[in-house]
């Protein structure tokens, strides 16, 4: 059996003949595809504004400037999430706050934002909803991070039609991908028009108006070539929804009442862009015991984004976090894994878990 990887693309024929219809076109670039790409997310959101750019990372720098803060505000985040939401508040010149998580789902914790925020970055945590009534009674500005949940529902909404902005990517191992790309959607105009703005920064007359009396030049707009994927992924998300959750029902089955290996609470709505498991033993261990049997199963995914070897200084405390650092443990979950993989993902993970119990 070749090995497992944690993450991976499931790519078919129809991806490939759009992608060859662009190239054939012989034009590449930002185009309809794109302008297609734009709308289908307005329809899945719900949102009045859509743009499609280079990367989630380039959205989420978009969707944060636009929000036209004072200089040097605080940005409330999960203290576990992508380094790149913290980069993308420091790259802006705003200073992060790291919040606890939920203890049950790993999304950020409302009650840990302080008040003084000026916005909030709140990611669907591995396919999580997000509180998005809490955050939204809390009247801050919030971006719906739906980088890896574009099949999430909130509430019964889909994801990225909660939060004053919302961006999804189109990473190549992302839920749904171009190969890359990202997407920011809004129903604020003056939040669009500085996204234009920033796009297209050498535009005769901006129209959006800015805190500093100048636009940012943050340009970047998404190719058909990255469109022509995306948008038959797209096609295929819910179906993409469904095979994610057939596989964590599988898991939820093996690893239900096992104290070695127990699964976190899930509120409706969850689309198992990862699978997680509180381990007994430090995953750490079992994420090497896996690798051995060719398993790439990760220990947090995510890096801790209080450690000191980036720059970030203590502020907490996160007990719900903490009791999550050495025991996290994400296998692989996507539709392209087929079912000798997920039994022998079963099976290892039992071995190296209830099997070794000490005796």
């Amino acid at each position: 059996m070749n090995r497992i990887a944690h993450s991976a693309s499931c790519l078919s024929d129809a991806e490939a003949s759009a992608a060859a219809d662009v190239v054939a076109r012989n034009f590449a670039g930002h185009g309809p595809l794109a302008g297609e790409l734009e709308e289908q997310f307005r329809q899945l959101t719900g949102k009045r504004f859509s743009f499609a750019v280079l990367s989630g990372s380039h959205a989420l720098s978009l969707a944060l400037r636009a929000l036209d803060l004072p200089a040097a505000s605080l940005v409330a985040l999960p203290v576990l999430t992508c380094a790149s939401v913290m980069s993308a508040i420091r790259d802006t010149g705003h200073r992060p706050w790291l919040t606890d998580i939920c203890p049950g789902d790993l999304t950020i914790d409302p009650a840990g934002i302080p008040p003084d925020s000026k916005a909030i970055i709140a990611p669907h945590a591995y396919g999580a909803p997000v509180n998005a009534a809490a955050l939204n009674a809390l009247g801050i500005p919030w971006i719906e991070d739906c980088a890896t949940s574009p099949a999430t529902r909130v509430a019964g909404r889909p994801a990225g039609s909660s939060g004053t902005a919302a961006i999804f990517s189109l990473g190549a191992t992302k839920y749904i991908t171009g190969g890359s790309g990202g997407i920011v959607v809004t129903d604020e105009p003056e939040i669009a028009e500085r996204i234009s703005d920033m796009l297209d920064f050498e535009r005769a007359e901006n129209r959006g108006m800015w805190r500093h009396g100048f636009t940012p030049a943050l340009p970047g707009r998404l190719a058909d070539l990255n469109a022509a994927i995306a948008l038959k992924q797209l096609a295929r998300l819910e179906s993409f929804r469904m095979q994610r959750e057939e596989i964590a029902k599988r898991y939820d089955e093996a690893f239900a009442g096992i104290r070695e290996c127990q699964l976190p609470a899930r509120m409706a709505g969850h689309s198992f862009y990862r699978y997680i498991l509180k381990t007994e033993k430090p995953a750490r261990l079992l994420a090497s015991a896996l690798f051995a049997r060719g398993i790439d199963a990760r220990t947090s995914v995510n890096p801790w984004l209080s450690d000191r070897r980036i720059g970030v200084l203590e502020e907490g405390p996160w007990p719900c976090a903490e009791s999550w650092r050495e025991n996290l443990l994400s296998l692989p979950i996507y539709p392209s894994l087929n079912d000798d993989s997920i039994q022998h993902v079963i099976a290892s993970t039992l071995t190296e878990t209830v099997h070794a119990r000490p005796a």
